[in-house]
């Protein structure tokens, strides 16, 4: 039995990577281990050598198991706003979205006061994240919540510009029609939603581009440029 355990390096203590028991429980979806812990005053806000902490690591589980730990941490003091520690600027919200945890990102938002635009060191905020992994409701679901639709990141590239180098024709879609998404946006390295379908390959978006009235002209001297 866990409480017959005598922890003589203390309740936080960590392996070579930095993780704390808690972290290794949570990691492994263990929920009544991770209640014990906390139950004996393990600290929820600890990072490892990776810069992240035990919330970091749920966020992403689609499942409710996953859920119940969110808010098992969130409950005892975790912040779903926490960055990572290592200066890339990762919140679990970030992961949520990425992941597809539909549940968990709603949790963060409505109830944790997680900040949708809030960014990561590359400019990356929620959105991006849920467009770069095609998680569509998760797309659908920040735009219900009134994201920047045209915000763009540390290469003045946006949300829907992301959507056309990955090839994600129904998100394109969902940006253009029901974000009302700028398709001529022209990022700082010159590119714009056009010219990514083009240097992709990605011959439907670029054709739907088209039919939306997207600019072609001056764009396709600049092919020769490099991402």
């Amino acid at each position: 039995m866990v409480e017959n355990v005598k922890m003589e390096a203390g309740i936080d203590a960590e392996d070579n990577d930095g993780n704390t028991l808690l972290m290794l429980a949570v990691m492994n979806q263990h929920t009544q281990i991770v209640r014990y812990f906390i139950s004996k005053g393990a600290r929820v806000d600890l990072t490892n050598k990776d810069g992240m902490c035990a919330l970091h690591y749920c966020a992403g589980f689609d499942s409710d198991d996953g859920f119940e730990l969110c808010k098992l941490l969130v409950d005892n003091g975790a912040n779903a706003n926490q960055i990572d520690g290592i200066d890339h600027g990762i919140t679990p919200l970030h992961i949520a979205c990425g992941q597809g945890a539909l549940k968990n990102v709603k949790f963060f938002v409505e109830q944790c006061g997680g900040d949708i635009e809030l960014a990561n060191s590359y400019g990356y905020s929620a959105i991006f994240y849920a467009v770069m992994e095609e998680q569509f409701d998760v797309v659908q679901y920040l735009v219900s919540k009134g994201t920047r639709i045209d915000q763009t990141n540390h290469k003045g590239r946006s949300p829907l510009i992301a959507a056309c180098l990955f090839g994600h024709l129904q998100i394109v879609k969902f940006l253009v029609e029901n974000g009302g998404a700028d398709i001529e946006i022209v990022a700082s390295d010159g590119l714009t939603a056009v010219r990514a379908a083009i240097i992709k390959n990605r011959v439907e978006i670029l054709e739907y581009l088209l039919e939306k009235g997207a600019r072609t002209n001056y764009l396709l001297i600049k092919l020769a440029f490099p991402i």
